[in-house]
């Protein structure tokens, strides 16, 4: 066959897979039609079997009684025709170009469009389809018609497409009798002729993306396609698309034209990654097969035991050095309200959080509490929260230490006493619902490291203890944490007349959008750890609102995937070596703990 270099352009469209041949009648050039785009220049392989279907509908033409006129080779339907077969060759799809009659250039209208497959290398085959069906027929016997191009292309099947158009009188648009004239003539038009796709972009361990796809080049049908590889637009790998990956089909031509390349990456980082495939004819060309983006895993570390109860002594295990607690507070692992305000203060230097349940200390508790060997315990809330004989039990297991129970007449009593004896000198104080936990457990690291205590308040009125605790303190200032149905306006003002300065409220639209807000109030300079915790479950947070401020930002998760801010703030703004998950798949799943993204 002969080889000659041509330039036709491309267009791109994906279609279903068939055999057998489809007309489409055009309507004139459509108001603001566009010429196609120059691109690379390429060899067309496929010219004796252009050459046999232009000569083939000529001839079927000219055999008419009467005889129709010759229809002239027109260079610019060329590229349009060839163009598209190379397409459907390319993704083994049978189907016309979409408003095709947009694409023909100034100096020539629409006439319509014919293609055929059919297995084989009999080009002619294509004309006798056209011919055996009246519609394709009808086609190719326009009387209106003076001009043509045909495209040709081998896939799983032999490809044709033939454009139809009209010369308006006075166009200057190059046309030829033959194409052999046209050949003669030195007459050019490009097209780029390297097709591919990119199946997948993936992270295959925290340090390494894997990118697959496949190339092919029609100039070098026989060789592997190069294909580059580039990573947030700096660092580039290139490989050659020669393996056999996918089962294609006997004799399909993207046989061993597959790719599959490991790529480093940064653990926990948002690469962009895109690929493009190298063109053989024309240095430095080449075409894109598109970009993806890939968020790289980060190392997890679940903290989790066979309950809340023995999570929170994983938890204390991993964080709590003997040598450096002198102080162990217990609260129950039952209901949140008197453990609510508890966070901030197991927070501080030297001090470490148990849970135990309201009747018997277990033994994984108690023997944390014999390894920790802490000078005093704290035990948080009255007897129908922690009983007299888990008191008892712990000063069995604790002979040297100090017992003490902070107990008001309720949650809010409560917090009040936690607030003077831990933090006396504070001049801060974090406001939160008593009757929800999310806001003063992710209120909790964040008033920590700022040495300040959680209040707790009803949603309508601030509690008589809590307002002459800010009246007898030196709280200067207040932070509400969470919205008005958790701390209504009226709390707010009451507060600002108490302290006489109106208070800071961090809120947002729901129970993470708050705690992302509260954290992102300290800072969210980078983080070499993230705790995740359960939003809906407060055991697993509580234990981790007592480490946070030490150990790093703790943000709250959905059980089976995590809120999309919530996964921006790690990805970009912490950057966490490690992600540490406080709690058990029921409490948050292996999802979760992937940061699979909520919606």
């Amino acid at each position: 066959m002969l080889r000659r270099l041509l330039a036709v352009t491309a267009a791109a469209a994906l279609a279903v897979t068939g055999i057998g041949a489809a007309p489409t009648a055009a309507p004139a050039a459509a108001a603001g039609a566009v010429r196609l785009p120059t691109g690379e220049v390429v060899p067309v392989e496929h010219l004796d079997e252009v050459r046999a279907v232009f000569d083939g509908i000529n001839d079927y033409r000219q055999a008419q009684v009467p005889p129709l006129p010759r229809l002239r080779f027109a260079p610019d339907l060329f590229a349009l025709a060839q163009s598209w077969t190379d397409q459907m060759a390319a993704t083994g799809s049978f189907v016309h170009r979409q408003e095709h009659w947009t694409l023909y250039p100034p100096g020539l209208t629409g006439g319509g469009e014919i293609i055929a497959a059919r297995t084989g290398d009999n080009a002619a085959g294509l004309v006798q389809q056209w011919i055996d069906s009246p519609p394709h027929r009808s086609m190719m016997l326009g009387r209106n018609h003076s001009v043509m191009g045909v495209g040709i292309a081998f896939g799983r099947y032999l490809y044709g497409t033939t454009n139809f158009g009209t010369t308006p009188e006075g166009s200057t648009t190059p046309t030829f009798a033959s194409i052999d004239d046209w050949l003669a003539s030195g007459g050019e038009v490009s097209r780029e002729d390297v097709v591919g796709a990119l199946r997948d972009v993936g992270a295959s361990a925290p340090d390494t993306i894997r990118v697959s796809g496949w190339a092919f080049d029609f100039t070098r049908r026989d060789l592997a396609s190069s294909v580059t590889v580039t990573v947030d637009g700096t660092r580039s790998v290139t490989v050659d698309a020669s393996a056999r990956l996918w089962p294609w089909g006997a004799g399909e031509w993207r046989e061993g034209h597959d790719f599959e390349v490991p790529v480093p990456g940064t653990p926990g980082a948002v690469h962009r990654v895109c690929v493009r495939a190298e063109d053989s004819f024309g240095a430095g060309q080449s075409e894109s097969l598109g970009c993806r983006t890939v968020e790289m895993p980060i190392e997890a570390a679940r903290l989790a035991g066979a309950n809340r109860y023995e999570t929170a002594v994983e938890v204390s295990r991993a964080y709590n050095d003997p040598a450096a607690v002198d102080t162990v507070y217990l609260a129950t692992g039952e209901r949140y309200p008197d453990a609510l305000a508890l966070a901030p203060a197991a927070a501080q230097e030297g001090s470490a959080l148990l849970l135990t349940p309201q009747s018997a200390l277990l033994d994984v508790v108690a023997d944390e509490l014999q390894r920790l060997t802490p000078d005093a315990v704290v035990i948080v809330g009255a007897q129908d929260s922690v009983s007299a004989e888990v008191e008892a039990q712990v000063a069995a297991a604790l002979p040297g230490a100090t017992l003490e129970r902070l107990a008001g007449a309720n949650r809010y009593e409560t917090a009040v006493m936690i607030a003077r004896e831990v933090f006396p000198h504070a001049t801060t104080a974090y406001v939160a619902s008593g009757r929800l936990f999310p806001d003063a457990l992710s209120a909790a690291p964040v008033a920590a490291a700022a040495d300040a205590p959680v209040l707790l308040t009803p949603a309508g009125s601030l509690p008589e203890s809590v307002r002459a605790y800010l009246e007898e303190s030196g709280i200067a200032s207040t932070v509400v944490a969470g919205g008005e149905p958790s701390v209504s306006a009226d709390v707010e003002a009451q507060l600002r007349e108490v302290v006489g300065v109106a208070p800071q409220r961090i809120a947002g639209s729901d129970r993470y959008e708050t705690n992302r807000l509260l954290a992102a109030s300290a800072g969210v300079a980078g983080s070499p750890n993230v705790l995740l915790a359960s939003g809906q479950n407060f055991p697993d947070a509580l234990a981790g609102a007592a480490i946070a401020a030490g150990a790093g930002p703790l943000l709250l998760a959905g059980r089976l995937c995590v809120p999309d801010g919530t996964v921006a703030m790690i990805r970009e703004q912490y950057r966490p070596e490690q992600l540490v998950v406080l709690g058990g798949e029921p409490t948050l799943s292996a999802a979760s703990a992937a940061l699979t993204r909520c919606g």
